[in-house]
């Protein structure tokens, strides 16, 4: 056969052999692509869908596998014709195509073979079938054992190549040694140039502090912190920040959303006063009429950075005070690509590193890619502006990891922390039924009756405590990184949860009205118990000042802006309602006997207590709409009033809690059940109407909020008779302890 033809057959039989895998497992999904984008058709401007940059980043993916199948094929043809080549007497070399195409098509296959199930077990949330493979994805020794078998079957393929051509070899050294010598010089001092430019760059250092540094990690519950009792190693790293801090074990969030929950601690307010009632806000309430910390440090000569690996519900806006904003780009497409089942193995497994994000920018430090996600990367470019940082007089650095974010991805080596031990049910790497409900309703809760539950909800508790541990890493390294440029002492550094998590638990009331309330854990759907809305809160004071402190009392995110400005001896925030926790710190014992309000953000209408009011749309998707330019999402401002005078709110002391639904009717009625939260966290027990006292006094603190909603909304309201809801209790049966 001619050398050229079998050249181009080879490259052509490369990509097909590369291609096929993804096509078998994401020709469906892609398929399905057009189900989900006419999602968010509706009317006025939700009836736009982009179709071009869905195009590129196909056709990108598409050319990353045709590019991926020219480059091993050239390989493995070089490599193949070598190997299969006969010297003939006089020295000459002929290649017999039987022998070539038996080696290039061994060759291919153990290469193909080899790359997915490597990708399988370094990315085994990707693969539907990780039930079946989490005995290999799931052992400590297994991935590091296949990644080594590859690495000696090269090393034996590129030696058995030399060797067969040595002479050849040899012979090419010769006659390019000179060069070869400059070569490796220019590169010597290359390099030593570069090593040089990062020493200089690191001094001198100018920082004289207070600087103000906020690590917000997502979704981590304080009774899941190992200092604070829970069995498990989940997190050391923190455990030793809390050793130079002062911890405060019972703080809360008005909001369990990531956006809203950031501007509360940003401005001081809670969500009625700063606008943000969920995430993807609207467009033109994006920006809170309320001052925020950012700011008002900038304002005082702070440089200030906020920096953020998931902004596809959350994004920083530089209207907010920070003068640098690293995330990435919000857009459809990444909510798209994220959020859609897709394998894509190789692509990923490929382009997953420093130098594969050049081609696919969006993977870079995008923890929306969950389940390949990989924090170094975003905490080495936290660790690049601390060292910019030293020659900033003072500075204010924010930044927020998703890590912990359902849906729950795992990769490895945490694929294989806290799996249950034999003959407990397989690790499942990765759990994702919410956003599924969203875009595809009753269908997905037919399928969802059918699960095997207990299994299902045991797993959900590891990855959720192995995503704690994971955190728990990144907030390790960062904290390491401070250490290092000398900037731990004289910062005063927060790190605080932007909110809990709703896990399973069998003594929570589920009010649905479908024989599956719980389905999976989240955030914000409800204002049931304190799982979602409790927090981890930490405060580092420079030089460590009250080191090892508890306050136990009841306290809020909103207290936090206040605190850092008292602690620092700098002006207040305008307009904050959050107060300074210094007496606290100052004495422990002492209770500033604080109330905390709460609201539900966007929720299932299964969740809903009989005659709730309903939203003014009938689809999550119609609820948004796509700006054209920048591709972003954002609710539209014409709901936004039904939506938030749908929404249940609380408020809750350190004994009592008020629970408040809307339902339906004009004026706008509230239903109110009172709990005692001490004897019944879960807030199943309603005492209205045996406690009416305390139902009028924690009805008359909670009015200004509702009346705040109404005057902005301008809608009129009313509590109504203190009966309690009619709850339909159905709880699936309990999860397997740990």
């Amino acid at each position: 056969m001619n050398k050229r033809r079998q050249f181009i057959r080879s490259l052509l039989i490369a990509t097909a052999m590369l291609s096929l895998p993804c096509l078998l497992t994401d020709g469906c999904t892609v398929l399905r692509l057009g189900s989900y984008a006419k999602a968010f058709r509706g009317p006025a401007a939700a009836g736009w869908v982009p179709k071009l940059p869905f195009v590129f980043a196909a056709g990108k993916i598409i050319l990353f596998y045709v590019l991926l199948g020219v480059v091993l094929g050239t390989i493995v043809w070089g490599m193949s014709r070598v190997l299969a080549s006969v010297r003939h007497a006089g020295g000459r070399w002929s290649v017999p195509e039987r022998r070539y195409w038996t080696a290039f098509l061994s060759i291919l296959l153990a290469a193909t073979v080899y790359l997915h199930v490597h990708a399988l077990l370094t990315y085994p949330a990707l693969f539907n079938s990780s039930w079946r493979w989490a005995a290999l994805a799931g052992a400590p020794g297994v991935g590091p054992a296949v990644g080594l078998i590859g690495n000696v079957a090269l090393l034996v393929l590129v030696v058995a190549v030399v060797h067969k051509r040595r002479w050849e070899i040899l012979g090419w050294i010769r006659r390019h040694g000179r060069t070869m010598t400059t070569a490796v010089a220019v590169f010597a001092v290359a390099t030593g140039a570069m090593i040089m430019k990062r020493s200089a760059a690191r001094s001198p250092n100018l920082n004289r502090g207070p600087n103000v540094i906020f690590l917000g990690i997502d979704s981590v519950r304080p009774d899941h912190v190992s200092a604070f009792g829970y069995p498990r190693n989940t997190t050391p790293n923190l455990d030793r920040f809390l050793r130079d801090s002062v911890a405060f074990t019972n703080a809360f969030v008005p909001l369990a959303r990531t956006g809203p929950s950031w501007i509360s601690v940003l401005t001081g307010c809670d969500p009625p006063t700063h606008g943000q009632r969920d995430d993807l806000p609207p467009k033109e309430t994006r920006i809170p009429p309320v001052p925020t910390l950012a700011s008002h440090l900038q304002n005082l000569g702070y440089r200030t950075s906020f920096f953020l690996d998931n902004s596809t519900f959350m994004c920083m806006e530089p209207e907010l005070g920070f003068a640098r904003i690293s995330q990435p780009r919000p857009d459809i497409v990444t909510l798209g690509l994220s959020f859609l089942p897709l394998h894509l193995s190789l692509y990923y497994y490929v382009l997953n590193d420093s130098l594969g994000f050049y081609y696919a920018p969006r993977l870079r430090a995008n923890q929306a890619f969950s389940t390949v996600y990989d924090w170094r990367y975003f905490s080495s470019a936290i660790a690049r502006a601390l060292v910019l940082s030293r020659r900033d007089g003072k500075f204010f650095l924010a930044a927020h990891t998703c890590i912990g974010h359902a849906p729950f991805h795992v990769r490895y080596p945490y694929s294989t922390y806290f799996a249950p031990p034999p003959p407990a049910p397989l690790n499942r790497f990765a759990y994702r039924l919410p956003f599924e409900l969203m875009l595809s309703g009753d269908d997905f809760l037919k399928r969802a009756e059918k699960y095997n539950w207990p299994p299902l909800l045991a797993q959900e508790n590891n990855l959720y405590d192995t995503l704690v541990r994971e955190t728990d890493d990144w907030l390790g390294s960062v904290l390491d990184a401070i250490r290092r440029q000398g900037l731990y002492d004289n910062s005063l550094i927060v790190v605080f949860a932007d909110h809990g998590e709703d896990l399973y638990r069998p003594d929570l009331a589920y009010p649905g009205v479908i024989p599956l309330p719980y389905l999976a854990s989240n955030h914000g759907f409800h204002v049931w118990g304190d799982d979602g809305y409790r927090i981890v809160l930490a405060i580092k004071l420079p030089k460590s000042e009250s080191a090892g402190r508890q306050v136990p009392w009841l306290v809020r995110s909103i207290d936090i802006a206040p605190t850092v400005l008292d602690a620092l001896g700098l002006p207040p925030l305008m307009e904050a309602q959050g107060i300074s926790l210094m007496p606290q710190i100052a004495n422990p014992a002492r209770d500033p006997h604080l109330s905390a309000y709460g609201e539900a953000g966007w929720t299932l209408p299964f969740w809903f207590i009989p005659g709730h009011r309903p939203y003014p749309y009938s689809h999550w998707a119609l609820f948004h709409y796509i700006d054209p330019q920048s591709l972003r999402i954002y609710r539209k401002q014409e709901y936004m009033a039904g939506f938030v005078m749908a929404k249940d709110r609380t408020l809750r002391d350190d004994r009592w809690k008020i629970i408040a639904y809307p339902m339906e009717g004009n004026p706008l009625g509230f239903r109110t059940t009172l709990h005692d939260v001490e004897r019944d966290p879960t807030n199943r027990l309603d005492l209205a109407t045996s406690e009416p006292i305390v139902l009028a006094e924690m009805r008359a603190r909670l009015a200004p909020f509702i009346e705040t909603d109404a005057q902005t909304y301008r809608f009129q309201w009313r509590w109504l008779e203190t009966a309690r809801p009619q709850f339909e209790v159905t709880n699936p049966p309990p999860a397997q302890k740990p």
